[in-house]
C-alpha cells in the first residue's frame, strides 16, 4: 500500500481526477492531507497500483487505478471526476461535488453535496447544505438534510425523512417521505409506484394530489376534487406540496391530543418506518466493508451489531 502526506490548512482544495476502483473519504481533525493507495488485483505478482498525487497551485490533484482512502480536513473542497466502484464520504463539511460514479454512493456527517450520476443505491444522512443528484440508477435513502433536497431523476424507491427545506425528486418505483413544508416554500414528489406521505400535524400547506391507483387521505380537513385529482388546504395554507403517484397514494397528518388508540397507532407506524430505514441504511453502509476491511478499517462486529439492533426494533 502506497501512501503520501500533504500539509495544508484546517481546509484543503482537492482534486481527484479518476478512481479505477473505490474512494473513501474521510475528514478528520488534522491540518494534513494524507492519500493511501490499494492493490490492484495483479497484487500477488508484487504490483502495486498505479498512484499518482500531488501539490499544484494550492490544490492537491489525485488519482489512481485501483482503490484509494484519503483522509482530509473537515473543512476541505473536494471535487471528483470519475470513480469506477463506489464512493463513501465521512465527516467533510466543506463542498462536495461528485460527477460520475459507477456504483454506490454514501454520504455522512457532510456539507453540501452536489451529484451528478451515481449508478447504484445513494445513501445520504445528517447533512448540514442542500443535496442535489441529477441521476441515480438505484434506490435512495435520505435522512436528515438541513436544506434542500434535489432529486431529478431516481430509478429505484426512494425513502426521505426529516428534510429542512424544500423536495423536488422523481422516483421510478416507490417512494416513502416525510416532509416538513417550511414557509411559502413549493416541493414536488413524482412517484412511479406508490407513494406515501406523512406531514406534520401543524403544516400550513396546499397540497395538489394525483394518482393512477387508490388516493387515501388521513388528514384533518375535507379534499376539494380537481381535474385530476384532489387539492387539500392544510392551515393557512402557505407552502406547496404536489404529490404524484402513478401507483397508490396516501397522505397523513401526525396525530396529537387525546385519542390513545389512535396516537398510539401513529406511534408504531412511526417506528416501523424508522426502524426500516435504519435497517436499510445498515445494510447498505456494509457493502462499503471492502477498501476499508483491506485497509484495516472496517469493524465487523459494530455492523452486525447494528444489523441485529435494527431487526429486532422492526420486530
Amino acid at each position: 500500500m502506497e501512501s503520501k502526506t500533504f500539509q495544508t490548512t484546517g481546509s484543503a482544495k482537492i482534486r481527484i481526477a479518476t478512481i479505477g476502483g473505490r474512494l473513501q473519504i474521510r475528514g478528520w481533525e488534522a491540518t494534513s492531507v494524507e492519500v493511501r493507495g490499494g492493490m490492484d488485483p495483479s497484487a500477488s505478482l508484487g504490483m502495486h497500483a498505479d498512484l499518482s498525487a500531488k501539490s499544484e497551485n494550492g490544490e492537491i490533484r489525485i488519482s489512481s487505478s485501483s482503490d484509494c482512502l484519503l483522509f482530509a480536513p473537515t473543512g476541505s473542497q473536494i471535487e471528483v471526476d470519475s470513480v469506477g466502484a463506489d464512493i463513501s464520504v465521512l465527516g467533510v463539511t466543506g463542498d462536495l461535488l461528485l460527477r460520475t460514479v459507477g456504483g454506490n454512493l454514501r454520504l455522512r456527517d457532510v456539507g453540501l453535496a452536489s451529484v451528478e450520476t451515481v449508478g447504484g443505491d445513494l445513501l445520504a444522512r445528517n447533512l448540514a447544505g442542500k443535496l442535489s443528484v441529477d441521476r441515480l440508477g438505484g434506490d435512495a435513502i435520505i435522512d436528515e438534510v438541513q436544506s434542500d433536497v434535489r432529486l431529478r431523476t431516481v430509478g429505484g424507491d426512494l425513502r426521505l425523512s426529516r428534510v429542512g427545506g424544500l423536495v423536488e425528486a422523481m422516483a421510478g418505483g416507490d417512494a416513502r417521505i416525510s416532509l416538513k413544508p417550511q414557509g411559502t416554500s413549493r416541493s414536488t414528489v413524482q412517484a412511479g409506484g406508490d407513494l406515501s406521505c406523512t406531514l406534520p400535524e401543524t403544516t400550513s400547506a396546499r397540497l395538489l394530489l394525483s394518482a393512477g391507483g387508490d388516493l387515501r387521505l388521513a388528514v384533518p380537513v375535507e379534499a376539494v376534487s380537481t381535474p385530476t385529482g384532489c387539492e387539500v388546504k392544510l392551515g393557512q395554507g402557505q407552502a406547496t406540496v404536489e404529490l404524484s403517484a402513478g401507483g397508490d397514494l396516501f397522505v397523513r397528518t401526525g396525530i396529537e391530543g387525546d385519542e390513545a388508540v389512535a396516537s398510539d397507532l401513529g406511534g408504531a407506524i412511526a417506528a416501523r418506518v424508522g426502524a426500516e430505514i435504519e435497517a436499510q441504511m445498515v445494510e447498505i453502509e456494509g457493502r462499503y466493508g471492502g477498501i476499508v476491511d483491506k485497509l484495516g478499517f472496517f469493524d465487523s462486529e459494530r455492523i452486525g451489531r447494528k444489523i441485529r439492533e435494527s431487526i429486532a426494533k422492526a420486530q
